[in-house]
C-alpha cells in the first residue's frame, strides 16, 4: 500500500487530487479496499479527468498491483445500508481480449478490444486516453460511454437511432 500512498500524495501535491479522496485512499486496509475505491463512481470519472489534464496514467504499476482484481477477476458490489447491491463495477488495464459487460461501471484503461454489453444490461463505460474500443450492444442492451479525449469507440451507428448508446466526449 505503500506505493499508494506515494502517488496519491504526489497527486494532492500537483493539485490533481483532494486531500479528501486521498485520506480515503490512504485509509484502505489492503489491496481489495483500495481497488474498490477507484472502481466506485467518482473513480471511474477521476482517470479520464487526470487525461484531460494531461497527467499519463502509471498502467504497468495499476496492472502489477492490481493483478489479483483486474481485467475480469473482479466485480465490485456496491451495496446500499441494507445491503442490496445497488451498482457494480470492474476495470480492464493492458488488456487485449473480448470483454462481456456485466456491470454497472466499466472503466477501460490502455486496452484494444470488443466490449459486449449483455443482453437487457446497462453500462456506463469510461474510456481513457489510449484505449480503442468497438462496443456492441445485446438485444435490449444500453450503454453511456466517456471517452478521453485520444481514446476512441466504435459501435454499429443503428444504436443512435434506436437511441440505446449516449457517447461523451473529455477534451
Amino acid at each position: 500500500m505503500e506505493v499508494v500512498k506515494k502517488y496519491t500524495k504526489g497527486l494532492v501535491e500537483k493539485g490533481l487530487l483532494c486531500q479528501e479522496y486521498a485520506d480515503k485512499m490512504n485509509s484502505c486496509i489492503g489491496k481489495y479496499a483500495a481497488f474498490s475505491l477507484l472502481c466506485d463512481a467518482n473513480g471511474c470519472h477521476y482517470f479520464l479527468q487526470l487525461n484531460e489534464k494531461g497527467v499519463d496514467t502509471p498502467y504497468n504499476q495499476l496492472a502489477s498491483f492490481f493483478l489479483p482484481y483486474i481485467n475480469g477477476r473482479c466485480k465490485v458490489e456496491y451495496k446500499d445500508e441494507e445491503g442490496k447491491v445497488k451498482y457494480t463495477s470492474a476495470m480492464y488495464v493492458s488488456f487485449g481480449d473480448d470483454i462481456v459487460c456485466d456491470t454497472t461501471l466499466l472503466t477501460i484503461l490502455f486496452c484494444k478490444c470488443i466490449v459486449s454489453v449483455v443482453k437487457n444490461g446497462f453500462s456506463r463505460i469510461y474510456i481513457d486516453r489510449n484505449s480503442k474500443c468497438e462496443i456492441v450492444l445485446d438485444e435490449n442492451a444500453m450503454a453511456e460511454v466517456y471517452v478521453a479525449d485520444g481514446g476512441s469507440c466504435h459501435y454499429d451507428p443503428r444504436y443512435d437511432y434506436e437511441k440505446r448508446i449516449k457517447v461523451y466526449r473529455y477534451e
